[in-house]
């Protein structure tokens, strides 16, 4: 199904589907008498003609007087902004306008140069403070570290001390035990005589590996105490450092 419209000339038209009808009343339209109806269509094509005129010029009208009301409204907008522009009101603000932001400028300018001079004169300050700082805690750094190598120099001196006391010690042991030993099978001033067992043997293989060992083991404890004193320092030096 589809919609046909007659703009002019006779009403007979055809569809899309080649029937045949009358575009006044709608009836099938008959080859030899036309319209079965006897429709005036002169008549009423005149009519429509008649209105569809009316129906342009009525826009044409609403077209020429809106035409005419923009260009009014475009006169009366250059009227005012010529007298905006005359404007003597306008005029002085505009004044005030440039003398206000001139007036800002300057001021924004004096606020930043105080602002600056504070903010150096507080990072110079902040730096003296630093200085200041970052002196005591080298001072404390430094002392931190003697008191540390003096304590280290103490106890490696205790630990020298007992070398020397467990030398002569073990000196005194393995003579001893090297007398009893030598003196095997043999007796002395009327006693018994001495048998030397194969523990009294061992004993006196210990007692010379204690003797070899002796400076090594120092060396030892010497080197324990030395990285224990380094862990000191490590430790004591960064909790001085957050000072800063």
């Amino acid at each position: 199904m589809s919609l046909v419209e007659l703009a002019h000339g006779s009403t007979h038209i055809t569809c899309r589907c080649k029937a045949q009808l009358c575009y006044i009343c709608g009836a099938v339209w008959d080859p030899i008498i036309g319209c079965p109806n006897y429709c005036n269509g002169d008549e009423e094509i005149e009519r429509i003609r008649q209105q569809e005129e009316a129906r342009v010029a009525i826009l044409e009208t609403e077209k020429l007087a809106r035409e005419e009301a923009e260009k009014i409204a475009s006169v009366e907008r250059l009227a005012a902004e010529k007298h905006t522009q005359n404007s003597q009101r306008l005029k002085d603000l505009r004044t005030q306008q440039i003398e206000e932001r001139d007036r800002f400028c300057a001021f924004e300018r004096k606020m930043k140069w105080i602002m600056w001079t504070r903010h150096g004169q507080a990072k110079a300050r902040i730096l003296d403070k630093y200085d200041e700082l970052h002196t005591k805690t080298k001072e404390r750094h430094v002392r931190i570290t003697n008191q540390l190598e003096d304590r280290q120099v103490c106890a490696e001196m205790e630990l020298r001390d007992s070398l020397s006391w467990i030398e002569k010690s073990s000196a005194v042991r393995l003579r001893h035990m090297e007398a009893y030993c030598e003196g095997m099978g043999r007796s002395m001033n009327g006693h018994p005589t001495r048998t030397v067992t194969e523990r009294d043997l061992r004993e006196l293989g210990q007692q010379y590996n204690i003797r070899d060992n002796l400076e090594r083991l120092h060396q030892c404890k010497i080197n324990v105490m030395r990285d224990k004193q380094a862990k000191q320092v490590s430790l004591a030096v960064p909790r001085a450092k957050c000072l800063i």
